[in-house]
């Protein structure tokens, strides 16, 4: 028998397009989804040969995917981060140093490596991260979920095991207490949350059996939020423009946009604080949303009222970065 447990991934940030990282920087168990490595399309030669079934295939194409999921950790997640948004600055002398990522005018270049069980040894490279999804919820770690396209693969007689696992300092659900802040004002009631950063990554074709490039088009970006009913304020602001509206209040045609000081989303994680430190945590600002078409139903049976709501991310007028992600971590910007 063999086990299908015994798997990770590693990975490492490219210096260009073409320049394959000789050895990972990061690497990871998974706790889901698909290691990333080549998929190929095989087709039907369709011809008229006189049968009624297929008399050849061809190989098609071959390229990269994968979708694992993992826990989120303060080294990888700024990587993550960093491959799905495209520019970060970092700051600070010693540990912990702070990396500020915000979207870039284009993704950057990833070599990826998976192992499977003493079976299957593979790198892939050119690989962009064109989507992940950050979840969390009550009484559970934070995951991610990274979309994984690449341009080629290679087959690998042994493990790349240059890093060490990251096995520590696992984010929680709970790290964000009293500092999940929505308008400025901290939201407890927040029981479960999926930030969606989506670069609609597509798979550029040329003359080779595996792709050009691989492209990013329209940036967007959504979060959901399911927490507890505490009044119908926001529904109130959606649809009728106050969370105080007047009687025979006609339903408002301007968008409702968050405000607050911050304005938008600030939550943020805090899994070692400065003290004792050094400081590990995650820190998402979304300074510019808008709220999407809800509504709240009622329950046969007298449950607690709960709301879904999503939460359109827009570019802020002023030009400034409709995301920043700010992670301190131990990692120094020359090993990133």
């Amino acid at each position: 028998m063999v086990a299908a447990n015994r798997a990770d991934i590693a990975f490492a940030i490219q210096t260009a397009k073409g320049a394959a990282a000789s050895v990972s920087k990061y690497r990871t168990f998974v706790m889901g989804g698909r290691q990333p490595g080549q998929v190929r399309t095989h087709a039907p030669l369709d011809q008229t040969s006189g049968t009624r079934m297929m008399t050849d295939m061809y190989a098609a194409e071959a390229h990269v995917e994968g979708s694992p999921q993992l826990y989120v950790m303060s080294k990888s997640i700024g990587a993550l981060l960093t491959l799905v948004l495209g520019t970060r600055v970092t700051t600070g002398a010693s540990d912990p140093w702070l990396h500020t990522i915000t979207p870039g005018s284009s993704l950057l270049y990833a070599t990826f490596w998976r192992w499977l069980a003493d079976l299957i040894y593979e790198v892939s490279v050119d690989c962009k991260v064109t989507k992940i999804v950050l979840h969390g919820e009550s009484g559970k770690p934070l995951t991610i979920t990274a979309t994984i396209q690449g341009l080629s693969s290679a087959y690998k007689t042994s493990h790349e095991t240059t890093v060490t696992v990251e096995q520590s300092q696992y984010f929680m659900h709970y790290d964000g207490a009293a500092a999940l802040k929505v308008e400025g004002a901290a939201v407890s009631t927040i029981r479960s949350f999926d930030l969606t950063i989506d670069n609609n990554g597509q798979i550029i074709p040329g003359d080779s059996f595996t792709p050009n490039d691989i492209a990013e088009t329209v940036l967007n970006i959504t979060l959901a939020t399911t927490q507890l009913v505490a009044d119908a304020a926001m529904w109130k602001r959606l649809h009728y423009g106050s969370a105080t509206p007047s009687d025979t209040a006609a339903p408002t045609q301007t968008p409702l946009e968050l405000a607050g000081t911050p304005a938008g989303f600030d939550f943020k994680w805090t899994r070692v604080a400065a003290s004792p430190g050094p400081e590990r945590s995650l820190e998402i600002l979304l300074p510019r949303v808008q709220p999407q078409p809800f509504d709240l139903e009622p329950q046969t049976q007298p449950n607690p009222l709960i709301q879904t709501i999503t939460y359109q991310v827009l570019q802020p007028a002023d030009g400034s970065a409709g995301i920043t992600a700010l992670v301190k971590n131990g990692v120094a910007d020359a090993s990133f």
